[in-house]
């Protein structure tokens, strides 16, 4: 039995199901209340509300009670919200005289009067809703793009992880909670606003920090390889500043940066082989060093820039600080001067620089203002991080010590070298660097259309690309790498009381192994193959360093040593404004030496990739005792010339691959890959299990495929005056908006069947004429039969009917398996603002859904044996089927329409609302009253 409701009252509030009945049947159990109707109004588009109408008894009651309106409302909210849940409550309350009739009697719900507001059209232009416009606004900053759609792909059009950090940093100062990992979840901004959700408290110390903390495991691994000067192993940034800047406030605004980040108070004492670390009180004012090289000619403005570079490099004092060193430079009155930033690694890495540049700009545009320094909210305390990892971080991933020991155990054999002696004088002083850049155009398409072709990551092409290269010059088909990642995964950031690194500043750097296979030169199964590989490198390899640096390391060391290290930064054009009121941009002049030249090199090969100036720089780091420059400069030109190849061929329209990694909540074959690879191409957007009532649905589906059944149909007679073309796109717009209307369902395939959804689906459209009433009783029938083919999108039809007598229907067939009588209500009214907002020439934006497959995933979390064990103690008593006296020995199947049959009954309309009167005097709902 299933009872559908009233399909003018049943609404969906905020994920609620709602019985707007059960509710003006409470209301109405109040003694002032006569009578009441409650409506789900959405007079601005996409924000539903309850409004409560009510006839209070007599006037007098009223006058007394409502003097100003607000007692009897406090006491109808009180009466309710003892009755009901929270969700239930309307947001308001509507005093009336008399309810709105039509001529028929029944309550006209269109002339109910609006509480508040009305409808607001939306320009084309502008966002749909508050989330999406600020995240639109947050990707267009930090991906530096122009305009930004709201089905875009992050990751497809420039993002990487750690830019995923800074919208999810950015979103947070605007007010919005998200989490990196949901921004891998939700890649575009339709589905990130969607569960976005409005920032309501801060959980991190927002106070001062201070005290002793554990080494974290990358400041372990350094302070392991026992430097000769560990205070010299920094990271700088020079950066081109404004002309007029005021030396005097740049210098606060870098004190504002030690008293807010606790990381750069950082000391570090050692006790015999033992090193220990501890947050310093605020208080310290920074030191900023101003040269004047405005008289100077531009060849020596260089080097004297580079002389005091080199000085501040070595400069630091690890033990009594500060980790940050400045300097300012200035070129002339009307030239860009120099700030150099130098910050010892054991405080820093790439992400923190954003974070830091970030603050300094908008510190010194406060001081500029001569406003107080305020900057953004505290994340998670480095502190916090540090002892969460050493009390949690641990067990977390000890689940992945057997990973981690196969990998190690593969061999890769060492990669060449021009002198195999050098390999012992691998010193930091022999370092030198070989720089090689990908044009602009190139990098472009790298970005924003490259990853687009296998669902890849930036990152993903980089390396296969390295691969690729390290093979070929090896002969070998396996290639180790030592792989950095930003190291600010969380192993599950919902059971983590909210931790948040987004603008935690520190080294959080993991740096773990990778051996990948280059098993083809096919460029795209090259691409997915790399890409699988590095998929299944568990938590992006932040375990690894947990394990070897917290736990037992035995079993974790590479079988080889690991020659090169290789590390993606990102794109540093988001983070130095192009018009800042302090920062201008990356400056060119050297930054100094950031490591002390006694010390020993860790790989023979850094490779550090990054996006300057819309380029991506490839830097190579060798030894001059390893390798020779000529090997490295054919090096970098074969790694430029294969990425170039990669880009080419992924931004052809025929490139296009899935993998496994792409729909890992499902089992699928390589070859059912292949098969949706070239029947769907890109189109293709996602893949899930079926519903446990979508099973059973497909199963009589395919059993009696012409019988109709679950091939529902909704005809309506339409108002003369249709603009069909309006009418036409308010129907396409529901199939782009729900992707359930987009599903198309697989079954013959080992395992059990799937619902795969397509990007983009056109409307299955006909307008038809029926010369009489019994022409259309067939076309009906027919088109009930006609059915659908399952395995094609999409599982819905809409055809035009123009009768002999003028009239026009709308006929909208559907298969259940795409929606069921609680979807019906919610389409219809979409439907039909959508196509007002058409004809006025209006453009509505909806509050995104939510993805289907959120439910799918929420089902398959849930117990199935707790469900099957209640089930199985409430059917205890029931063992065969309960005879309902009608029924009649099963006949053989002949024709599958002969055999099934619907038969109804319909109630007037008087004995309707008597039992709706029933319901609401005994304060129950009408379903509970037709289940009686």
């Amino acid at each position: 039995l299933e009872y559908l409701g009233r399909i003018d009252q049943q609404v969906k509030l905020r994920g609620f199901r709602i019985e707007l009945g059960e509710i003006e049947s409470v209301l109405s159990g109040y003694a002032a209340v006569q009578e009441a109707v409650v409506v789900a109004r959405e007079d601005v588009l996409g924000e539903k509300r309850l409004v409560a109408y009510v006839v209070v008894v007599g006037r007098g009651v009223r006058g007394q009670e409502m003097a100003d309106g607000a007692p009897l409302e406090a006491a109808l909210r009180s009466h309710l919200q003892a009755r009901l849940p929270d969700y239930m409550l309307p947001s308001a309350f509507v005093l009336l005289d008399a309810l709105p009739l039509t001529p028929n009697g029944k309550v006209d719900r269109k002339a109910l009067p609006v509480p508040t507001v009305t409808i607001q059209a939306v320009d084309a232009a502008a966002p749909r809703t508050p989330s999406e416009a600020t995240l639109a606004t947050i990707w267009q900053q930090t991906l530096r793009l122009p305009q930004v759609g709201l089905d875009d792909n992050f990751f497809r059009v420039g993002g990487d992880s750690i830019l995923s950090i800074q919208v999810v940093s950015r979103a947070r100062q605007a007010g919005l909670q998200l989490t990196p990992r949901q921004i891998f979840q939700y890649q575009t901004i339709r589905e990130l606003a969607a569960v976005a959700t409005v920032v309501s408290q801060l959980t991190a110390t927002q106070g001062e920090v201070t005290g002793a903390l554990p080494l974290t495991p990358i400041q372990r691994w350094f302070l392991e390889q026992a430097w000769p000067e560990p205070h010299h192993f920094n990271q700088a940034v020079l950066v081109e500043t404004a002309p007029d800047v005021q030396p005097l406030m740049l210098e606060q605004a870098l004190t504002a940066l030690l008293t807010h980040h606790d990381a750069l108070r950082l000391r570090f004492t050692r006790e015999g082989s033992a090193w220990f670390q501890r947050n310093d009180p605020a208080g310290e004012q920074a030191s900023l060093a101003i040269i004047d090289l405005s008289d100077l000619p531009a060849e020596q403005r260089t080097s004297r820039l580079a002389e005091e570079a080199e000085r501040l490099q070595a400069s630091l004092d690890l033990t009594q600080g500060p980790l940050l060193r400045a300097c300012y430079a200035t070129f002339g009155t009307d030239e860009p001067g120099r700030l150099l930033l130098v910050i010892h690694h054991l405080a820093v890495d790439g992400v923190s620089w954003r974070i830091l540049l970030d603050d300094l700009e908008q510190a010194y545009a406060q001081l500029r203002r001569g406003t107080p320094v305020a900057l953004p909210a505290k994340t998670t305390a480095f502190r916090d991080w540090a002892h969460w990892l050493a009390s949690s971080g641990l067990a977390r991933v000890e689940g992945e010590r057997s990973f981690w020991q196969q990998l190690v155990s593969r061999s890769a054999l060492p990669l060449p070298v021009d002198d195999p002696a050098g390999r012992a004088a691998n010193q930091a002083a022999s370092a030198e660097e070989v720089v090689a850049v990908l044009d602009a155009a190139t990098t472009t398409a790298l970005l924003q259309e490259a990853p687009a072709a296998y669902r890849t990551q930036v990152n993903d092409l980089l390396l296969t690309a390295l691969a690729r290269v390290l093979s070929r010059w090896s002969g070998q088909p396996r290639v180790a790498i030592a792989l950095e990642g930003h190291g600010r995964e969380l192993v599950d950031e919902e059971e983590e009381g909210g931790l948040d690194l987004t603008r935690t500043v520190g080294w959080f750097t993991s740096l773990f192994p990778v051996v990948l296979e280059v098993a083809t030169e096919e460029p795209g199964a090259l691409i997915r193959g790399i890409k699988e590989q590095l998929r299944a490198i568990p938590n992006r390899g932040i375990g690894y360093g947990v394990l070897r640096a917290l736990g037992d390391p035995s079993g974790l060391t590479p079988s080889q040593p690991i020659d090169l290290s290789f590390n993606y930064l990102g794109q540093f054009d988001a983070t130095t404004a192009v018009n800042g009121i302090l920062l201008r941009g990356l400056a060119s002049e050297p930054t100094g030496s950031p490591h002390s030249p006694t010390g020993r090199r860790s790989h023979l090969l850094d490779v550090n990739a990054i996006v300057v100036k819309g380029e991506l720089q490839v830097n190579w780091g060798y030894s001059r005792t390893v390798h020779q420059r000529a090997t490295v400069e054919r090096l970098a030109a074969a790694y430029t010339s294969a990425l170039r190849d990669l880009v080419d061929h992924c931004v052809q329209p025929e490139a296009v691959g899935y993998s496994v990694s792409d729909v890992s909540a499902v089992d699928v074959t390589p070859a059912e890959l292949h098969t949706w690879a070239m029947r769907y191409g890109r189109n293709l957007d996602d893949a899930y299990e079926l519903t446990p009532t979508q099973q059973g649905m497909l199963f009589e589906a395919l059993y009696a495929p012409t019988s109709g059944v679950y091939v529902t149909q909704l005809c309506v007679a339409l108002a003369p005056g249709l603009d069909v073309p309006a009418f036409r796109a308010a129907w396409q717009g529901l199939i782009d908006r729900h992707a359930i209307l987009r599903t198309l369902f697989q079954w013959e395939r080992v395992g059990e069947p799937l619902q795969l959804v397509l990007r983009q689906v056109a409307l299955p459209w006909a307008e038809e004429y029926l010369g009489s009433d019994e022409l259309f009783e067939a076309w009906l029938l027919a088109d009930r039969q006609r059915g659908f083919a399952l395995d094609q999108a999409p599982l819905m039809r809409v055809t035009l009917l123009r009768t002999h007598d003028g009239q026009l229907h709308t006929v909208w067939t559907s298969h259940h398996l795409t929606g069921d009588g609680w979807s019906l209500p919610l389409l219809m009214q979409e439907l039909m603002t959508h196509y007002q907002a058409l004809l006025a020439g209006q453009v509505l934006h909806p509050a995104t859904p939510r993805p289907y497959r959120d439910y799918i995933h929420w089902l398959r979390r849930q117990d199935r044996e707790r469900a099957l064990a209640f089930w199985r103690t409430q059917l205890a008593d029931f063992p065969a089927p309960t005879p309902l006296g009608i029924d009649r020995p099963l006949v053989s199947r002949g024709s599958e329409s002969d055999h099934y049959a619907t038969q109804a009954h319909e109630l007037s309309a008087a004995l309707t609302q008597e039992l709706t009167r029933f319901a609401q005097a005994q304060q129950v709902t009408l379903h509970t009253l037709v289940q009686e």
